[in-house]
Formats: C-alpha cells, structure tokens, sequence
C-alpha cells in the first residue's frame, strides 16, 4: 500500500455539490464507454468508442501541425493531374496517406458530373487550390437483427475511409494575364498571409493552385498553398515558403526563356523575391563588372563560398525579411559562388590581400572570413575601372567558369553588417544608405534608440556599427562641444567623411581623453585634418606612447626617492611630432602655428 499522503487543496474529481462549481473541465467528446461484465452493450456504446479514439488520434495530428509531410508532389500533363504517394496531416488533425500514385482526368467531364451531383460539366473559369481531402464510403451489406419474423432489413457492413482530390475555388480573380505575372501576385498575396483568410477546408491539405480558363486546365503550380506541417506558420516558414515558390517560378522562367540566356531582370517576372534563393548565373559577370538581375539602386556583391558553408548561410538569411522589389529603398544583396571544398583555397588564393602595413591605412571593413578580398566596385551598367588590380580578371574568370550554371545564390544581409560571415566583391552600387549610428538621431537621444523605420534587417549590427551607436561623432559633439563657426564646420565635415568609420569614431574618443579642453579651438580642426590625411590613428598611437613612457620615467623615479620630472605640455608635444617626418603625423602648418600659440601653462 502506497505512503505518500494524498493532497488536493482544490477539491477532488467527485460530482461537485449543488451550489459549488466544478473545479475540472470535462469533454463530452473525450467520454469513453465503461465496460463489466453483464452489461448489455448497444451500437451508441461501440460507436462512442470509436468517437473517442477518433478525438484522441486527431488531437496527436492537430499537435503535429498541418501540412505535407513528405511526397504527394503533383504535375499537371495535359488535362491529366497525377498525385504521387505520400503523407500530410488536416488542421482537423486527420492523417492522409496515398499509397499509390493517384491520376485524375480533368477532361472526363461525365465522371466530375456524376461526382457532383450532375454539377461542373463545364469546368468553371477562375483559380483554384488542389486538395486532398479525406474521404468515407460504405461498403459491404449486414442484415439487422430482426425485431419481429415478418421485418427483415440490411444496412452496409463498414465505413471505409480514403482520400479524394477536390478542386476549391478561390476568391482571387484570373485575368488575362501570363501565368507568371498570376503566380507572382500569388506568391506576393502568400507573402503577405493574405492567402490565410481563404478558409480551405480543415479536413484538406492544399497540393498547389490550378488556373483553369475556357474549360480546360492551364498551369498548375505546387508550391502556392502548400507547406510542411506546422501549428501556426512564423516569419521564418513564410519565408521558407516564398523560397520554394520563387525557386519553381524561376525554374519554370528558365524553362521558358531557352533558347535565350538567363540575362534579364527579376522585375519582368516578380513582384516580391525571399531573403534568400537562386539567381540566374547568365545574369552576373564579375569580369566585365556588370549585374542585370537586381535593381540598380541595390548594393550587389559577389563572394565565393565553399558548398559546405552554403545551407548554414542560406538559414541565418531566411530571418531576414523578403525583398520588395516595387520598393526604392537599398537592399544589401551578396551573390554566393558555391566551389567544391577542394577548389575552393586553390581558386581564390589569387583574391587575397596582404595587410597593410600601418593598420590605420586599412579600410573599414565588416568582419570577413576570406582575409583581406578587396572590395569591386561595379554597376548594373560596368564602369572602368572594374578590378583593383590587373590580376583579379582572370582570377575571377576561371573561378566563375567552376560554379554551375544553376549554382548561383543569392542571399540578404543588413545593410551595414556581414551577418552571413562572407567576403565579396560589389557588382552593383546605387543611392547611399544613411549609416545606422548616432549621427541619425538627435544629440539626446538615448543611447539605446532603435534606428528609423526602414529595412528591419538594420537591427541586426556587427561591433562596429555598435560602437558607433555608442560613441558616433553625435556622442562625441555632446562631450565637446566645438568653441567656433571653424570647430562646427570641421565637425561636420567628420561626419559627413567618417560618420561610418568607426577606427576613426574610436580614435577620435581616445585623443578627445587625450587633449586638455583648453586646446578646444584647434581640437576638431586637428580631428579633420590628420583623419582626411589618414594619420589619426599614428597621432593617437604616439601620443599614447609618449604617455606611458613619461608615466614609466615618473614611477621609477618615485621607486627611487627622486623628484619626478613634470610631464611634456600637450602643445610641445603636439608640436614635435608635427616637426619629426619619420611619425608621418602630418599635420597642416597653419594648424601646427595655432597649436604653438595656444602654448602650454608655465
């Protein structure tokens, strides 16, 4: 007998009391029939069993998610529908399975009459979603038992369960339009979840949407309506989903385009493309300099990638959201190259860069897996010059001629971070987008202000743009004021040249601790000067130097019992790494002169 001490402190599954609530919650649906021995048992107490398990098994299919599990994949040839074996699950929660491959013939009219109660001779004009639905016939005779010797009567022996494809019409109109401008409006409604609200019904699942116009089916596309099982569908299914769609579309683009080369623009086939998918290889020429595919306004890369590395690059782009190609504002684009493993090191050694040797001269790039791949600036239209250096031409031609024809990937990323981790080589530059750092907010804004409304995937920083956000010229202008008309020009052109260069942002802080505010009237002037002249960082690098061996001299002379020696004036300091060519601080004359007479205290 068991020790543990019963507890139910809200009561127990008794009948409660008149004038007490129940405290549980009971389904009728989920009553099951109570069996002993000696009971009589009915048809209503069998067929509450069979309910009851009925309830159960679709409760396990509802939790799963509806949806395609695997195969059912249709293809319309003529005016015959073939269904392949396969598996999905209801919103109901009912399993569907096909066993073997399922032809429909949309041509026999004097079958789908007969199945519709004489109705649909002629195929109705409009879209619809192929379904597969469940399915009960009866079968088989069972005779009553008789109640009196002159009553004799049968009724069918079982309820055999199935599945039958059904057509469902949709409330979106089909004009007369090429069936790809339809499938793109399709794929844009889907996008969007406006195709939710088409109350398929619970106990289908949709295979595709079939266009149907003078009496006959015209395309039939696998991919609309149709998903994997899921509860409730996220950002991330949609885009999942909008891949898929795309990828089918442009398949069948290609298809329809041969003879002719894939070069042509995606805006003559789509309104709306995913975060990530294929692009037409014919479209991109890394040689000449020269993309078509994409808007002009978008800023395009082209990176090479090793095949392993392609599935994890296309995931974390999925997050992002889907490219309206209607829309004017940038979108950062990188074209992936897949190489095989082993060709990839050998096929790019001649894309990587030695790194300067004074780091300040290095340019301000996001972090990057392939060290060192100078950036090409190119257009949708080439602009010479195309390669940074002569040898980057050939370079990219015999890998480009190793990367399948159908190879080719495209995926987004935020504007001004590498989220995938790649390396790439712009094919495409057009408007400027605004840097998301300080410099767009107010001076008192909070430090942690998300950014204008704009392209979401900007939420998304590496540290730089981070750094920024914390310490951007805005931030650094509230610290130190400018004194002078001459400090507020200065600190306007910094923003305007550097407002995204965060080494620069970093450095300027550092000399900001640096300099006495006594020295403000020449401070932003000397800021502008040594950053357009790229010696910032030297100057902030010696005069750190220079600050920890005087600090090192006062410390020994302290250990030793001596008088420390005073430190060197900022201005003196200044003045002499101005004058010594071997620091290549580069400092103007005129500023040099204003920092000796400012002068330092006696």
């Amino acid at each position: 007998m068991s020790t543990i001490p019963g507890f139910a402190p809200l009561g127990n599954l008794a009948p409660p009391l008149p004038g007490l609530p129940d405290q549980a919650d009971f389904n009728p649906l989920l009553t099951r029939t109570h069996y002993f021995d000696g009971r009589l048992l009915t048809a209503a107490d069998l067929t509450r069993e069979q309910l009851y398990l009925d309830q159960r098994l679709r409760e396990v299919g509802r939790g799963l998610g509806a949806g395609v599990v695997r195969g059912l994949e249709v293809a319309l040839v003529g005016g015959h529908i073939s269904i392949e074996p396969g598996l999905a699950i209801t919103a109901a929660g009912r399993v569907l399975e096909v066993r073997a491959p399922l032809p429909v013939d949309v041509n026999d009219r004097a079958r789908i009459a007969l199945q519709n109660d004489g109705r649909f001779a002629n195929l109705p004009h409009g879209l619809f979603a192929l379904l597969l639905a469940y399915a009960e016939r009866p079968q088989g005779v069972a005779e009553v038992f008789p109640r009196d010797l002159a009553e004799r009567t049968t009724r069918h022996d079982v309820d055999e369960e199935g599945v039958q494809a059904w057509l469902w019409s949709l409330p979106v109109p089909l004009p007369a339009a090429g069936q790809f401008t339809l499938r793109a409006g399709l794929m844009r409604l889907a996008v969007q979840g406006a195709l939710d609200a088409f109350g398929l019904p619970e106990d289908a699942v949709a295979l595709g949407v079939l266009a149907i116009s003078d009496n006959a089916p015209r395309w039939l596309d696998q991919t609309l309506l149709r998903h994997a099982p899921r509860r409730f569908p996220g950002p991330a299914d949609r885009q999942a989903d909008l891949k898929r769609q795309y990828e089918a579309l442009l398949a069948d683009v290609l298809a329809a385009r041969l003879p002719l080369a894939g070069d042509f623009a995606a805006t003559d086939y789509f309104r709306v493309l995913p975060p990530t998918g294929r692009a037409p290889k014919a479209a991109f020429d890394p040689v000449t300099g020269r993309q078509r595919f994409f808007p002009e306004h978008f800023l395009v890369s082209v990176a090479p990638i090793r095949q392993a590395d392609l599935d994890l690059v296309q995931q974390e782009s999925l997050r992002l959201p889907p490219i309206d190609l209607a829309r004017d504002e940038p979108v950062d684009l990188v074209v992936l190259a897949p190489l095989p493993d082993q060709t990839f090191g050998r096929l790019t050694a001649g894309l990587l860069r030695e790194p300067p040797a004074d780091p300040a001269l290095a340019p301000a790039a996001p972090p990057v897996r392939l060290p060192r791949l100078d950036l090409l600036a190119l257009r949708l239209y080439p602009q010479p010059p195309v390669h940074a250096r002569d040898t980057d031409g050939p370079d990219w031609g015999v890998l480009w001629d190793a990367v399948d024809a159908d190879a080719l990937v495209f995926v987004r990323r935020p504007t001004r971070a590498a989220e995938t981790g790649i390396s790439a080589i712009r094919i495409a530059t057009g408007a400027p987008v605004a840097p998301l750092v300080d410099d767009a907010a107010p001076p008192d804004a909070p430090a942690d202000a998300l950014p204008a409304p704009g392209d979401t995937a900007n939420l998304l920083l590496d540290e730089d743009a981070l750094l920024l956000r914390r310490v951007g010229f805005a931030r650094l202008a509230a610290l130190r004021a400018p004194t002078d008309a001459e400090g507020e020009a200065a600190l306007a052109e910094l923003r305007a040249d550097f407002g995204a260069e965060a080494r620069v942002a970093l450095a300027a802080l550092e000399l900001l601790a640096l300099i006495e505010r006594r020295f403000d009237p020449v401070l932003w002037p000397t800021l502008l000067a040594t950053a357009r002249a790229g010696t910032l960082a030297r100057l902030r690098d010696v005069l750190v130097e220079r600050r920890e061996a005087e600090a090192a001299v006062r410390a020994t002379a302290i250990a030793d019992g001596n008088a420390p020696p005073a430190p060197a004036g900022t201005a003196a300091l200044i003045d002499e790494l101005a004058a010594d060519p071997t620091l290549s601080v580069a400092l103007p004359d005129a500023l040099r002169l204003r920092w000796q007479a400012l002068g330092d205290p006696a």
